[in-house]
């Protein structure tokens, strides 16, 4: 009799083993790997970098800004200039005599939100002009430009722009400027101001009425300063 339980005790165990070991094989089998593959892509609702003239320095305002005698020498005056988006026009000046100038004053505001640097100052040439230049004096009717003058004095009236702190009085890249930032929802003074050279080696006058003409000047702003 006890012989007959120790064998059913063997057989017991050995079946146990038995399913434990077919168990551990049966998860085996059913392992697997999960992968997730993710991407996202980002479209700016907003126009990336929004510069415009203004004649306010804390938002963006249309309008018109009137040209101001600030020479040593008074008696010049000036057209009332407009200004609206990217564009200012209808800056003139009007002078009589050598040491007069003119500043015209308005903003540069920045109403994106990425700061924007100052890359270039381009000086373009008088549309039409041959051979191409930035200024062309024309003498008017009834003048003429080597008996009168004109050439000479030509040569004394000025452009320059400046932008902030920076002036310049022909066409600049980023290396010449330097870092100059204006920042997100800021703006900045720009004045034109245009000359008649009055001093050593300037100063001449011509008898006779002529007019100048003055190529486009174009700011170039980025949110990289390259």
């Amino acid at each position: 009799m006890q012989s007959k339980d120790r064998t059913y005790q063997v057989v017991a165990i050995v079946a146990l083993i038995i399913g434990v070991f077919a168990l551990s094989i049966g998860f085996a089998a059913f392992s697997t790997t999960l992968t997730i593959k993710s991407a996202a892509e980002v479209i700016p609702t907003q126009e990336p970098l929004n510069v415009k003239f203004s004649t306010s320095n804390s938002s963006y305002v249309a309008g018109t800004v009137s040209g101001v005698d600030a020479g040593t020498v008074t008696g010049a005056t000036a057209d009332a200039a407009s200004l609206a988006d990217t564009t200012i026009q209808n800056i003139n000046a009007k002078f009589t005599k050598p040491g007069q100038s003119v500043t015209y004053s308005f903003n540069a505001y920045n109403g994106s939100s990425f700061d924007a640097y100052l890359t270039g100052i381009t000086f373009k040439n008088v549309d039409g002009s041959s051979p191409a230049a930035t200024k062309v004096c024309t003498a008017k009717a009834g003048t003429n430009p080597a008996s009168n003058g004109v050439d000479e004095a030509c040569a004394d009236i000025t452009i320059s722009v400046s932008v902030g702190t920076h002036t310049a009085t022909g066409s600049e890249t980023s290396t010449e400027i330097g870092t100059h930032k204006l920042e997100a929802g800021q703006g900045e003074t720009v004045v034109v101001t245009i000359t008649y050279l009055n001093g050593t080696g300037h100063g001449h006058e011509a008898d006779g009425d002529f007019t100048v003409s003055f190529g486009d000047i174009e700011l170039s702003y980025s949110t990289v300063n390259s």
